[in-house]
């Protein structure tokens, strides 16, 4: 046999024509696929028939295509990109088979067919992704408990179909699903386009077979031979042999027919463009491309478009499909992958090899909802697909930019506008005020509201028109609100970052110490389950068995994991006895911080003492405590996780004490983050209470800088700095809507987790600049301070004598 054509190959042919391969590099073929499709149906699996529909197979080869064009990029936080290092290299080529761009096009590809894509990890010695392979579901059977929980995936590797299935656990599989809304019962069958089109490709199939029978026939109207004598069987079979021998087909068409013996021909049927089939298959079609957001013209069907109808079609297609769906899938890279390395402190960003990123990426879609999402959880990196390139997308920007300049025109600040619409463009540091061109002035009474010269001064009279000078007189000259938030804007960043910086440094001393204990903590409770773990391998096997290499029974997991688990109840006393201590200081030294700026600003001679035993501080340390023992229990609940998931999966001794080593390592690496939340807690919410004993009306913001950061932090920085909200109301966090009466404490570990952020005090017809030079040149009181003032009150432990802490790494 001659070689087929792309044509002739079906869709799976042509898939693997285009290089697409499953785990193990083995073909992505029909013939592979097939066993495990079966006969398939329009609400099943996809059948040969179904894959062979040409607008099928172009609509998920463009598809994927696309998203497989948009290399995916590796950012820090800090607006740099990461071009080498593990990261990187995972990102350019997943596995061993596949390079970036043949990972994306399977990725889509599956996502398309099936509605559901596995991605199956290669994991190193911590449980890190190493390499991540792109699996069909077919190939895929979830292992479930008696409540519906996945325990385990059975994986059946392409190429060894005779039965032969390798075990995987929870954490080497993750699944990205499109969601089947009308079978909620089962969460992991995805809803694939072709679902939502089965009886549009039925319909395309038959206008196929009508346009085939029509041709066949010769396009030809039907008849009937009338005659009034009684044929005998014989002749009516002999004359239908001769009419389908003489006057049928396209080679008989407009063959004379000679009618003999009293016969005649009586016309019947209809025309062939009354039976509609070529109209039947364009809305069949058009059905299908609907269903996978692919305009016409994306795939030279024109139908009298001109060339813009082409550009508008090609911006449609990437706007409204391929940069939502690369967002997606960048979201699932970060998760399943980047996530993992979160608590790696060896995976620094200085171990990666960055640059700045350009002009152009910082304007891409997609790229500045990751960097916000990314920095709102304080993470070190994130991924995005660079659009930049495209030039559909290019002219989507420009046209956005046009939309944006339209309401930046009428007044709307410009930042307001970015996150409304979610812009691909970085914010502006002028652009939390609005401007309006003075030609679009009214010459009414608000003419002046915020006509302000740089320094806050108003324009010379003599700069304005008669008709001005009229509608202004006797008016309030400034808007109060536009000017203050030119003031916050005139101010200092510097200044108001070295403020932090001070605040931040007051309670550094107890974060250390803190961080310290709570890792002598997790080294004596991994020593416990260590010694716990060998004590239970000498009743696993006989003596002459290693005991590293003797494994535990599945059947005998449960005994044992409650042997070798630490003591909860000891573990919570440690844990408390270890840290409260420093909470209690953290709570001292926020209430007299808040005392003593009270007295400073109000100028009393010495501050008041603050109430360290009213109930509501009694109460606020009973809660961090239960924070506290938190942390023992989840802990105890991933170890024990961990360790089911080794005996399942058949690990011996040796594996298992190397997996209690990691997770202990990870338990370790948040005491920084633990530390860092729990005890800027308890200065946070001891300020406020400060503030509420001495009398202080008003408050401000103080967003925290550098690693802590957050950009609706900052923006809440801005607007309270500007209007001070009472002390006994709550701050508004800026875009999320959460609310807290300290920062730290809005309950959400979204925003709480290393937050860092103050409040300061006001006071009403203070200026912002005036109260940020008195915090300047008066500072913050340090734990330092407090403990030199209270010479007689031991202090706790500070960050010299936390450095035996690093004993658990």
């Amino acid at each position: 046999m001659g070689k087929r054509s792309t044509g002739q190959l079906g869709f799976f042919g042509r898939l693997r024509a285009a290089g697409m391969v499953l785990r193990g590099g083995l073909p992505f073929d029909a013939a592979t696929l097939q066993r495990f499709f079966g006969g398939g149906d329009s609400l099943g699996g996809p059948s040969s028939a179904y894959s062979q529909v040409g607008v099928v197979y172009a609509c998920v080869k463009a598809r994927a295509e696309a998203i497989a064009g948009l290399p995916l990029m590796i950012s820090t936080a800090d607006d740099e990109v990461v071009e080498a290092g593990p990261l990187a290299e995972m990102a350019a080529r997943p596995n061993a088979q596949h390079t970036g761009r043949a990972f994306w096009l399977a990725t889509s590809s599956i996502l398309d067919l099936f509605g559901v894509c596995h991605w199956v990890f290669e994991l190193d010695g911590l449980r890190r992704p190493i390499a991540v392979h792109p699996v069909a579901p077919v190939q895929m059977r979830p292992v479930k408990n008696d409540a519906g929980e996945v325990t385990s995936w059975r994986h059946k590797p392409a190429g060894r179909l005779g039965g032969h299935e390798e075990a995987l656990g929870v954490d080497e599989v993750h699944s990205i699903i499109d969601p089947n809304f009308d079978n909620p019962h089962d969460p992991l069958r995805g809803l694939s386009p072709r679902h939502a089109v089965a009886a549009a490709i039925r319909q395309y199939f038959k206008s196929d077979l009508a346009n085939e029978a029509s041709l066949d026939n010769g396009v030809e109207p039907g008849g009937a031979l009338h005659t009034d004598k009684q044929l005998t069987e014989q002749q009516r079979s002999d004359t239908r042999e001769w009419i389908q021998d003489h006057h049928s087909g396209v080679r008989n068409r407009r063959r004379f027919m000679l009618l003999e013996g009293g016969l005649e021909w009586q016309q019947l049927g209809a025309a062939f463009k009354d039976m509609e089939f070529s109209e039947l298959k364009r809305m069949s079609r058009e059905d299908i491309l609907s269903a996978f957001q692919v305009p016409g013209p994306v795939l030279s069907l024109f139908e009298g478009s001109n060339y813009a109808h082409a550009n508008a079609a090609q911006e449609a297609f990437y706007t409204n499909a391929i940069i939502p769906r690369g967002a997606r899938l960048a979201e699932e890279w970060q998760q399943a992958v980047l996530s993992r390395y979160t608590g790696d402190r060896s995976l620094s960003v200085g171990s990666q090899r960055t640059r700045k990123l350009e002009r152009r990426e910082l304007v891409c879609m997609g790229f500045t909802r990751s960097r916000r999402a990314a920095r709102q959880a304080n993470q070190r990196f994130f991924s995005w697909f660079d659009s930049s390139q495209v030039a559909a997308v290019q002219r989507a920007t420009l046209e956005q930019a046009q939309q944006v300049k339209m309401w930046f025109d009428l007044g709307v600040p410009l930042n307001a506008i970015i996150a409304a619409t979610d812009a691909p463009f970085p914010e502006m540091p002028y652009g939390n005020v609005g401007y309006i061109p003075i030609g679009l002035r009214p010459a009414d009474e608000d003419l002046l509201d915020s006509f302000t010269d740089p320094d806050g001064s108003e324009p010379e009279a003599g700069l304005l028109s008669g008709r001005q000078r009229q509608a202004t007189e006797g008016r309030p000259r400034k808007h109060p609100r536009r000017v203050a938030d030119a003031e916050v804007l005139r101010t200092s960043e510097r200044q108001r970052a070295a403020l932090w910086a001070a605040f931040r440094k007051s309670w550094e001393g107890l974060e250390d110490a803190a961080r310290g204990r709570l890792k002598r903590h997790f080294y004596n409770l991994r020593a416990e389950v260590l010694r716990n773990l060998d004590a239970a391998a000498d009743q696993l096997a006989p003596p002459e068995v290693e005991k590293a290499e003797r494994t535990i029974r599945p059947d005998r997991a449960k005994d044992v994991i409650g042997q070798l688990l630490f003591n909860l109840e000891a573990a919570n006393d440690s844990i408390v006895g270890r840290v409260s201590r420093i909470i209690h200081e953290g709570y001292r030294l926020g209430g007299e911080q808040a005392m003593k700026e009270a007295a400073d600003a109000t100028g009393a001679d010495a501050p008041d003492p603050f109430r360290m035993d009213s109930q509501a501080i009694v109460d606020a340390m009973r809660a961090r405590e239960v924070v506290l023992r938190e942390v023992n229990r989840t802990l105890r609940r991933r170890l024990a996780n961990r360790v089911a998931d080794a005996i399942e999966e058949g690990q011996t001794v040796a594996q298992i004490q190397e997996t209690i080593r990691s997770e202990f390592n990870f338990a370790s690496n948040r005491s920084a983050t633990i530390a860092r939340t729990e005890v800027h807690g308890a200065v946070s919410e001891a300020r406020q209470h400060g503030r509420r004993q001495a009398g202080v009306p008003l408050k401000s913001w103080l967003s925290s800088r550098k690693e802590t950061g957050r950009p609706a932090h900052l923006e809440t920085e801005i607007e309270t700095m500007a209007h001070p909200i009472p002390n006994e109301e709550e701050f508004r966090i800026a875009g999320s809507g959460a609310t807290c009466m300290s920062p730290g404490a809005t309950g959400d570990p979204a925003e709480d987790i290393n937050c860092g952020c103050d409040a300061l005090s006001r006071y009403p017809d203070d200026s912002l600049r005036s109260v940020l030079d008195r915090y300047t040149a008066r500072g913050f009181l340090s734990y330092d301070e407090l403990v030199k003032r209270d010479a007689p009150t031991p202090a706790p432990a500070t960050s010299k004598d936390a450095d035996h802490g690093d004993e658990a790494d």
